[in-house]
């Protein structure tokens, strides 16, 4: 998972990545997670499909949450998140909606703080 970051920070204009992962290393980047300053500075990050190969991990829900959250912070301008060639499949959907969740309360809180 931290690779990832570092494709943030060094492709910013990356729009499709397909990448083998292993998402058991996710609780390494909860401290990011549960700081109350920004994941990263603004990434202004083009990636918009991401296809990933898993190993089959064991997640629960939490785990997808954090993997939605962690992806949001690094690629929030993501437009679909999918497992390749059917892997995993179903946690994958799952983080994709809640990366969708994310960026749709973000632009609801910019929309109401505009007024």
């Amino acid at each position: 998972m931290k690779s990832l970051r570092v494709l943030a920070e060094r492709c910013p204009k990356l729009t499709e990545l397909r990448i083998p992962l292993d998402s058991s290393d996710i609780q390494a980047v909860q401290p990011f997670l549960s700081s109350r300053k920004p994941l990263y500075p603004e990434l202004k990050h083009e990636l918009k499909t991401l296809t990933i190969a898993s190993v089959v991990d064991d997640w629960d829900t939490r785990d997808a949450f954090l993997i939605g959250r962690y992806l949001y912070g690094l690629f929030p301008g993501l437009k679909c998140v999918r497992s390749y060639e059917g892997h995993e499949d179903e946690r994958w959907v799952q983080v994709n909606e809640l990366v969708r969740f994310a960026q749709t309360i973000r632009a609801e809180t910019i929309a109401s703080c505009r007024g």
